[in-house]
């Protein structure tokens, strides 16, 4: 006779997050996230049933259109960081050159000194 496996027991926790890599699994099918949870598809499927809502879950375009969205911040913050040094050189500059050297912002690099012409 064999001998009968020990039933596990997760917790709602477990199974709630379980439930939602299930329905936020991209290209992933429901055996893949299973066995990469290590547990049965059936039960992965039950769980769905008593946890499961699709409103939790995020459509694939929606993720696509935030993660452009995080791109282009991105790219605006690194514009930003780049103007604000260039300005913080320029208002040095203005002030009649103080402590910055302009050349190290090759954006000013050549501009004169309004005041008495310097480099």
């Amino acid at each position: 006779m064999a001998k009968k496996e020990k039933q596990k027991h997760y917790t709602d926790d477990f199974k709630r997050d379980a439930v939602r890599l299930m329905e936020n699994r991209g290209k992933s099918t429901i055996m893949q996230v299973a066995d990469d949870l290590g547990i049965n598809d059936r039960l992965l499927y039950h769980w769905v049933k008593q946890f499961g809502t699709k409103s939790t879950a995020v459509p694939n375009e929606q993720v696509e259109s935030l993660e452009q969205e995080v791109r282009r911040l991105r790219r605006e913050t690194e514009q930003l960081r780049i103007d604000k040094a260039i300005l913080k050189k320029a208002a040095v500059l203005s002030t009649r050159h103080g402590n910055a050297r302009v050349g190290s912002v090759p954006e000013l690099r050549g501009l004169k000194c309004s005041d008495c012409g310097e480099v």
